[in-house]
C-alpha cells in the first residue's frame, strides 16, 4: 500500500471524529488529508457526507454542478473554513428556502 500505518490511523481517526462530531479532529483532517495518498479535498467532503448526510454536503461533481446552479458557490473551496463557512452555511440556507417554497 502507498499509505503508512500512521496515515491509515489518521484516516480512521478522522472517520471517528466525524462520527463523534469532534470539530477539532475534523478540522485537523482537513489539514492532514494533503499527505494522505489518493485523498483530495473533494474526497474529504465525501467522507463527511457518507458518515452524516444530514449534516454535511459532498462536493462531488454532481453536487458541485447543483451548487453552481443555485449560486451557492462558484468554485470548490480549498480549506476547512471555506467549506464550512461558504458551502455548508450557504447550502443550509438554500435548502431551507427550497423547503419553504416546496413543502412536502
Amino acid at each position: 500500500t502507498n499509505r503508512t500505518k500512521d496515515t491509515q490511523e489518521e484516516i480512521w481517526k478522522f472517520f471517528v471524529g466525524i462520527l463523534n462530531n469532534n470539530e477539532e479532529v475534523i478540522k485537523q483532517g482537513f489539514q492532514d488529508y494533503k499527505k494522505w495518498y489518493g485523498i483530495g479535498f473533494v474526497v474529504i467532503t465525501e467522507m463527511l457526507f457518507w458518515v452524516d448526510s444530514s449534516k454535511y454536503i459532498s462536493l462531488d461533481k454532481n453536487t458541485f454542478k447543483l451548487l453552481l446552479k443555485y449560486n451557492v458557490i462558484d468554485k470548490i473551496p480549498n480549506n476547512y473554513e471555506k467549506y464550512f463557512e461558504e458551502v455548508q452555511k450557504r447550502w443550509d440556507e438554500e435548502e431551507r428556502k427550497l423547503a419553504e417554497e416546496h413543502p412536502r
